[in-house]
C-alpha cells in the first residue's frame, strides 16, 4: 500500500467516523429529545400513581444524563375545588444513582431538592387537613429507601377557613429552609429553620411515617409579638381555642357586624346586648369607660345582665364606635388576632401531630413570656414587665407563675383549665396594687355603680379564686382583699377618709365582708358591712363608725346642698360619736340610702334664724336619706346658766323642708343675748316691754328656709322678771307669770308683779299683728295699792295725765280691770291708744275736783278708751264717806265722764248753756250730808291751770248734826239747813277761787255759835229759848280765800240780827250786825232811855277776831259810820219771801 491509498484511506475513515459521529450526534440528540418528553410524561404518570387525589401538573422534566433530574412549574392541586394548589415547586431537582440506572436500568432517587416551593395548607371547617391527600393511599417499591428531601426558601401559607363567607385565617412563612432525613422504610424525620412574619424565626423538627400515616412536628419561636399575626393563627388553630374566641367575638360583636376601618356601628335596640369596641394600651381607657357608661338608656336585667364572670372572659368595649384593623394589602385574607390590651413578647415551643391515622391532631403549645403589657378595661389594673408560662394542650391551658407589674404593684396568676370537664381553678394573687378611680372604673357595672359611690384610692394586697363551674361559669371565691393606707372619699358624704386599714373577705359564692378602719380627719373611723349579690344587682350594708369625731368645715362641705345648708343655718360644731350607715338595695339604678347618727358630746349650735348659742350639747342627730327627713333626740345644752333641752325633726312638705323643734329651757335669763337671738319682728315686741327676768320655757319652733320661723311656746313660767313698756314706762318688778306664745300671741294664764308697794295680778295677752302694731290685753288685771305718783304719771299719754293730774289723786287705790288693752306701733314715736274697764277701791284717799276731796272711801267705776290724743271716760263714784272743805260726805254716788279735755262729775247739763230748771238727783253726784242730802256738780278742764266749776246744794242738813260734828262744845244747836255753792277756780292756783251761795236754817237755833253767842252777851239779852230765830239766811261770795257775807238775816220773834262781813280761810271775823232790843232784856233804865232814843231801836255790834273765840262790841247810834247806817239802810225791812232760794 502507498502512502497515497493509506492516506486516503484514513481520509475516509475519518470522513465515514465524522460521519458516524455525525449521525451518532444526530441520534442522540434526536433521542435526547425524545427521552425528556418520556421523561416528562413518566413523572407525570408517577406522580399521578403516588397521589391518585391530587391534580399534577407538571411543565417539564429535564434528564442532564449524568445523576440529575429537574422538574419545573410542578404543582399539586385538590381535585375537587377551585383552591389555591396545595404544592407549587417552580424547580425540583432530583438526584438518582447513575450507575444503578446504567448498570440495571434502574432509578434509584438518592435526594430530592425542592427549591422556592410555596405550600398552601388548609383546613377545612369539619377540621380536615389538605396535607391528608399528600399522604400515598399506596406505595410502590416499598422496599427501596427514602430519598433524603431538602427544601430552600419555601413559603409555607396555613389557611384556617371560616364559617359562612368569611375569609379564611392565614398563617405566611416565609425563608423556609427544611430537611426530610429518611429514617427507616417511608419514613422522615425534619430538621429545619423558618421566618415567621413579624420577624420571628421557628426552628423545627419532626417525623413523617408515610407507611403509617403519623406525623409530629416540635420547634421553638423565639421574639413572638402577640399582637402579631402568629398570635391570631394560633388563637384560630385549635378548634377549642377557636370556640371560645368566638364566644368572646360574639360578645364583642353579637351581631356579626364587619368592622373596617372609618365604619361606625350602630347598635340594635336592644336591652340585653351590649357591643364592645377593643381598647389597646394606646387608647384613652378612661374615655372608653365614659362612653360604655353612657350607653343608650336600656336597663340590664337580672337575668340578662353581664356576670363578673361573664366580664372577666370578654374583653370590655365601646357601644358607639367598633373598629377592627384592616389587613394590609400585601396579605389579603389574613385577619389579625383582636387587639384586647395584650402586647407580649415570648418564646414558644410547640409539639404538633398525629398519633393515628386519621385520628386528632394532638398539639402542646408553652408559652414562656419574656416580657409586655396588659391594658385592658376589662382588667382593674394595667400590667407590665409580664413574665410567666402558659401551656396550651388539648387538655386545656395551664397557667404558672404569670407575674405582673404596675410600678410596685405585683399580681401572679397559677391555675389551670381543663377542656374535657370544663374544670378550671386560677388563683390570682396581688401585692401593692394600687385600686383608684381607673381600677373602679374597669370593675364589673353593678359592683362599680357602689364603688362609685364610695371611690377608694391607694395600695392594697389580695387574693382570690376563680372557679369554673359546672355550668361552664367562672366564680370568685376566697377574695380577701387588704387595704395598706388607701383613702376614700364617699359619694353620699364626701368627707375624705384617710389611712385605710383592714380586709375585704369573700364569704361563700357571693358575699363579701369589709372590716376597715381609717381617719377623718384626726377621727379614727371603723368601717364593717356586708355586700351581698355580687355580679347581680348588688345588695350592700356598710357602717362607718367615728368616736369623737370633730364637726368641722370640712364635714360641712362633705354634706349635700341641702344637708350642709341645714347643718349650716344650725350653726352645729363641736364633736360627737358619728355612725354613718349605707344601704344599697338588690335593685338595678337603685339609688344608695344612707343613715347619718350622730350622738353630741361637747357640741354647740347657733341657730342662723335663732342666734343663741348652746354649748355642751349632748344628744342624738339623725338623717334618713330615704325619707330625706332629720330627726333630733334626748338634746340638752346650755347658755350659761340656762339648760336648754329638745327634739324634733326636719321633714319634706311640698317639696321643702320643715323644721320642727320642741324646746324646753330652765332659767332662761331675759338679755341682751336673748334678744339678739328672736326675729325681728320680736325684737320690736321686746323693744316695747324691755323685759328682763328669768324663764322656764316648753315651746315649739317650726321653720322653712327662706321663711321667718314660727315660734309657739306651750309654758313659759317667768320668775324675777321686770317690765318696763316702752310706750307705759311704769315699771312692773318682781314678776311671777306663766305665759304661752302662738301665732304672735302671748297668752298671760297668771300673773303677779309689783311696783313699789303696789301688787298686780292678773291675766290677759299680748298681740304682736303682722302689721307692726302690738296689743297688750288683760281681761283681769288687780292692782292691790296702786300710787298713782310721779313715776305713773310721767308713764301715761299726756291727755291721760292731764286727766290724773286735774284728780291728782293721792293716796292707795286698789284698781280691779274687768279688762285693760294697749294698742301701738312698732314705731318709738307711734301712738298707744288704750281701753279699760275698772273698780279702785281706796280708802283715806285724797282727790281734787277742783275743790279737794279728801280722805275719801269708797269705789269708783270707770269704763273708757284713748285713741292717742283724746280719751273719753265715763264711770261711777261710790264713796262711803269723803271730806270736802272739812266737811264729811257719806254714801256719796253718781256718775262722772271725761271727754274732750274735760272731766264732768255729776250732770253736764248745769254746765251747759241752758241749764233745765231741775235735774234728777240720779243724774248728779249725791251724798248724805248732816241728816240731809247734798249734791255735787264738778267741771274741770284740762287747759291750761285746769279750771272748774263746782255747783254743790244741801237740802234738809240738820244743824245740830252740824254742831255736834263740826263745832266741838257747840250744844243745843237745831234747824234744818238748805243752801247752795257755786264756785270756780283754776286747780293748779293755790289761790284765785271765786264764787257765791246761799244757806237758810230754818228754825235756827244758833244761840250757843260763839258769833251769835258774843252778839247777846254784848247786848246783855237775855238767854233765848232753843228756837231764837225762826230762820237765819246767809248770802255770801267766795273770793280769794274768803267768804264775803252779802247778807245775814237771823230772824226771830224775840230778837232778829242783819248784818254782813267777811271771814277769811285763816278764821278770821270781821262781821258787822245790827238788832233790834228784844224784850227780854234786863232794863238799865237811863241807858235804854238812851239808846232807844238814838237808835230807833237798832243797836250796832261789831264782831272780830277768831271764830271760836270771837269779840263784840256794842256801837251806839252816834258812834254808827256812813258803813254802818248804809248796812241798817240796806237790812232795814224784812226779807223777801224768796232769799233763801238759789241764785243763780
Amino acid at each position: 500500500m502507498n502512502a497515497t491509498f493509506l492516506r486516503r484511506t484514513f481520509r475516509w475513515m475519518v470522513i465515514l467516523v465524522v460521519f458516524g459521529a455525525i449521525a451518532a450526534a444526530i441520534g442522540f440528540a434526536w433521542f435526547r429529545s425524545r427521552f425528556d418528553n418520556m421523561l416528562l410524561a413518566e413523572a407525570r404518570s408517577g406522580l399521578s400513581e403516588i397521589f391518585p387525589e391530587v391534580v399534577i401538573d407538571l411543565d417539564a422534566a429535564h434528564f442532564d444524563w449524568q445523576s440529575s433530574i429537574t422538574l419545573r412549574s410542578l404543582t399539586l392541586s385538590q381535585s375537587s375545588s377551585d383552591a389555591m394548589p396545595i404544592v407549587q415547586i417552580p424547580e425540583l431537582l432530583i438526584s438518582i444513582d447513575r450507575d444503578e440506572l446504567i448498570e440495571h436500568r434502574r432509578v434509584d432517587v438518592r435526594r430530592i431538592k425542592v427549591i422556592s416551593p410555596q405550600i398552601n395548607l388548609t383546613r377545612s371547617i369539619a377540621g380536615q387537613w389538605t396535607i391528608s391527600d399528600l399522604f400515598p393511599p399506596k406505595l410502590q417499591h416499598a422496599d427501596r429507601a427514602s430519598p433524603e428531601w431538602l427544601i430552600e426558601d419555601a413559603v409555607i401559607t396555613v389557611n384556617l377557613e371560616q364559617p359562612g363567607d368569611s375569609e379564611p385565617l392565614s398563617l405566611r412563612i416565609s425563608g423556609a429552609n427544611l430537611q426530610l432525613i429518611p429514617d427507616g422504610k417511608k419514613q422522615y424525620v425534619l430538621q429545619g429553620l423558618t421566618n415567621i412574619e413579624g420577624g420571628s424565626q421557628c426552628r423545627v423538627t419532626g417525623r413523617f411515617d408515610f407507611e403509617r400515616r403519623t406525623w409530629n412536628l416540635s420547634g421553638n419561636i423565639d421574639g413572638v409579638d402577640t399582637s402579631g399575626e402568629l398570635a391570631g393563627f394560633l388563637l384560630a388553630s385549635s378548634g377549642n381555642i377557636q370556640e371560645r374566641v368566638d364566644g368572646i367575638t360574639k360578645q364583642i360583636n353579637p351581631d356579626g357586624v364587619q368592622y373596617v376601618e372609618g365604619e361606625t356601628y350602630e347598635p340594635k335596640a336592644s336591652s340585653h346586648q351590649m357591643p364592645f369596641r377593643t381598647v389597646s394600651r394606646s387608647e384613652d381607657a378612661n374615655a372608653f369607660i365614659s362612653d360604655a357608661e353612657s350607653y343608650g338608656s336600656s336597663t340590664l336585667t337580672d337575668d340578662s345582665a353581664p356576670t363578673v364572670e361573664d366580664l372577666m372572659q370578654r374583653p370590655v368595649g365601646d357601644q358607639s364606635e367598633q373598629r377592627f384593623e384592616q389587613s394590609s394589602p400585601d396579605s389579603v385574607g389574613v385577619r389579625k388576632t383582636p387587639d384586647f390590651g395584650v402586647a407580649v413578647k415570648l418564646g414558644v415551643n410547640f409539639e404538633v401531630g398525629q398519633t393515628t391515622s386519621g385520628g386528632p391532631v394532638g398539639y402542646r403549645v408553652l408559652a414562656d413570656l419574656k416580657d409586655g403589657l396588659i391594658n385592658n378595661p376589662m382588667l382593674p389594673i394595667s400590667l407590665e414587665r409580664l413574665t410567666g408560662q402558659i401551656v396550651a394542650d388539648n387538655g386545656g391551658i395551664t397557667v404558672k407563675n404569670l407575674t405582673g407589674r404596675d410600678g410596685d404593684a405585683i399580681v401572679d396568676v397559677n391555675g389551670e383549665y381543663r377542656y374535657g370537664d370544663s374544670h378550671g381553678h386560677l388563683v390570682v394573687s396581688g401585692t401593692d396594687v394600687r385600686f383608684g378611680p381607673d381600677q373602679v372604673r374597669r370593675t364589673p357595672r353593678k359592683l362599680r355603680n357602689l364603688l362609685e359611690k364610695i371611690r377608694p384610692d391607694g395600695l392594697a394586697d389580695f387574693r382570690v379564686d376563680l372557679i369554673k363551674t359546672s355550668q361552664g361559669l367562672w366564680k370568685a371565691q376566697n377574695f380577701v382583699g387588704t387595704a395598706k393606707g388607701m383613702t376614700a372619699l364617699p359619694e353620699p358624704f364626701p368627707h375624705p377618709v384617710t389611712d385605710i386599714r383592714g380586709t375585704m373577705t369573700q364569704r361563700g359564692k357571693d358575699r363579701l365582708d369589709l372590716d376597715f378602719e381609717g381617719k377623718g380627719g384626726s377621727t379614727r373611723l371603723k368601717l364593717k358591712g356586708v355586700v351581698l349579690n355580687v355580679g347581680k344587682p348588688v345588695e350592700a350594708a356598710i357602717q362607718i363608725d367615728a368616736n369623737s369625731a370633730a364637726l368641722t368645715q370640712q364635714v360641712y362641705d362633705a354634706c349635700n346642698p341641702e344637708v350642709r345648708k341645714t347643718l349650716t343655718s344650725l350653726g352645729l360644731a363641736g364633736r360627737g360619736d358619728v355612725r354613718l350607715r349605707y344601704y344599697r338595695p338588690p335593685i338595678n339604678k337603685a339609688p344608695l340610702q344612707w343613715v347619718l347618727d350622730i350622738a353630741m358630746q361637747s357640741a354647740s349650735a347657733n341657730f342662723e334664724h335663732f342666734p343663741y348659742r348652746v354649748e355642751e350639747i349632748k344628744g342624738h342627730v339623725r338623717f334618713d336619706s330615704v325619707t330625706d327627713n332629720w330627726a333630733f333626740a334626748n338634746v340638752s345644752g346650755r347658755h350659761g346658766p340656762t339648760v336648754i333641752r329638745g327634739k324634733g325633726s326636719m321633714v319634706k312638705s311640698d317639696g321643702t323642708d320643715l323644721l320642727n323643734l320642741e324646746v324646753w329651757a330652765d332659767h332662761m335669763a331675759l338679755d341682751r343675748d336673748l334678744r339678739a337671738a328672736i326675729p325681728q319682728f320680736l325684737k320690736e315686741r321686746w323693744d316695747v316691754l324691755r323685759p328682763s327676768g328669768w324663764v322656764d320655757v316648753a315651746g315649739k319652733v317650726s321653720w322653712q328656709p327662706g321663711t321667718d320661723p314660727i315660734v309657739e311656746l306651750d309654758s313659759v313660767r317667768l320668775t324675777d322678771g321686770r317690765i318696763l313698756h316702752r310706750e307705759f314706762p311704769y315699771e312692773i318688778e318682781q314678776i311671777q307669770a306663766s305665759l304661752s306664745y302662738a301665732d304672735d300671741k302671748i297668752s298671760v294664764s297668771e300673773f303677779v308683779g309689783w311696783h313699789d308697794d303696789a301688787r298686780l295680778t292678773g291675766h290677759g295677752s299680748v298681740v304682736a299683728e303682722r302689721d307692726d302694731t302690738w296689743r297688750l290685753r288683760f281681761n283681769q288685771l288687780s292692782i292691790d295699792g296702786f300710787v298713782a305718783g310721779a313715776r305713773f304719771r310721767r308713764a301715761i299719754a299726756p291727755t291721760l295725765k292731764d286727766l290724773i293730774d286735774s284728780l291728782n289723786p293721792r293716796g292707795v287705790i286698789d284698781l280691779t280691770f274687768d279688762f285693760l288693752e294697749l294698742r301701738g306701733t312698732e314705731q318709738a314715736d307711734g301712738p298707744v291708744t288704750a281701753a279699760w274697764d275698772f273698780v279702785s277701791d281706796f280708802e283715806g284717799t285724797d282727790f281734787t275736783a277742783g275743790i279737794d276731796l279728801l280722805n275719801a272711801s269708797g269705789r269708783v267705776r270707770c269704763r273708757g278708751t284713748y285713741d292717742g290724743s283724746d280719751a273719753d271716760v265715763v264711770g261711777a263714784v261710790e264713796l262711803r264717806k269723803v271730806t270736802s272743805l272739812e266737811h264729811v260726805i257719806k254714801n256719796c254716788r253718781g256718775p262722772f265722764r271725761y271727754a274732750d279735755g274735760v272731766f264732768i262729775a255729776g250732770s253736764p247739763k248745769l254746765f251747759s248753756a241752758r241749764r233745765p230748771a231741775s235735774v234728777p238727783t240720779s243724774e248728779r253726784i249725791a251724798g248724805e250730808f248732816i241728816g240731809g242730802v247734798v249734791t255735787v256738780d264738778a267741771k274741770l278742764e284740762a287747759i291750761n291751770n285746769y279750771p272748774y266749776q263746782v255747783r254743790t246744794e244741801v237740802s234738809g242738813g240738820r244743824l245740830e248734826k252740824y254742831a255736834a260734828e263740826y263745832l266741838s262744845g257747840a250744844q243745843n244747836l237745831e234747824g234744818v239747813m238748805n243752801g247752795w255753792t257755786n264756785v270756780r277756780g283754776e286747780a293748779l292756783l293755790e289761790r284765785g277761787m271765786v264764787g257765791r251761795g246761799q244757806v237758810k236754817i230754818s228754825p235756827a237755833a244758833l244761840y250757843e255759835l260763839p258769833v251769835f253767842a258774843q252778839l247777846f252777851n254784848v247786848l246783855n239779852f237775855a238767854k233765848p229759848d232753843r228756837t231764837a230765830f225762826n230762820y237765819a239766811f246767809f248770802d255770801f261770795r267766795m273770793d280769794d280765800e274768803k267768804f264775803i257775807f252779802d247778807k245775814i238775816d237771823m230772824v226771830g220773834d224775840a230778837v232778829s240780827f242783819r248784818g254782813r262781813g267777811t271771814a277769811t280761810y285763816e278764821e278770821q271775823l270781821k262781821l258787822d250786825f245790827f238788832s233790834t232790843l228784844p224784850r227780854s232784856r234786863v232794863t238799865i233804865p237811863i241807858i235804854d232811855t238812851l239808846m232807844r232814843s238814838a237808835t230807833n231801836g237798832w243797836v250796832g255790834i261789831q264782831v272780830r277776831g277768831q271764830v271760836e273765840t270771837p269779840t263784840a262790841r256794842v256801837v251806839a247810834a252816834p258812834a254808827l259810820d256812813t258803813a254802818m247806817r248804809r248796812l241798817r239802810n240796806a237790812l232795814d225791812g224784812r226779807p223777801s219771801s224768796n232769799s233763801g232760794s238759789r241764785r243763780r
